[in-house]
């Protein structure tokens, strides 16, 4: 199985099925080391489960707040 590398223009795009992440974030998590890339030539370039991983890894649960909640107390 061939291994797939995504351009930064690409992840910007959002192909196969990614959400699109801009590049300045992809700059900006490149800098914080929260995403894995590697360089080919003056590119930078990521695999799609290097992607995925950075998206799960920042899974947030949802706040279940009703709109009395913050006035009966």
């Amino acid at each position: 199985m061939e291994e797939k590398y995504y351009t930064s223009d690409e992840v910007e795009k959002g192909i196969d099925q990614l959400p699109k992440i801009s590049k300045t974030t992809l700059r900006n998590l490149r800098m914080l080391r929260k995403i894995t890339y590697t360089r080919v030539g003056r590119h930078c370039v990521y695999k799609k489960e290097w992607i995925e991983a950075y998206i799960n890894s920042n899974i947030r649960s949802a706040k279940n707040n009703t709109l009395g909640d913050t006035h009966e107390k």
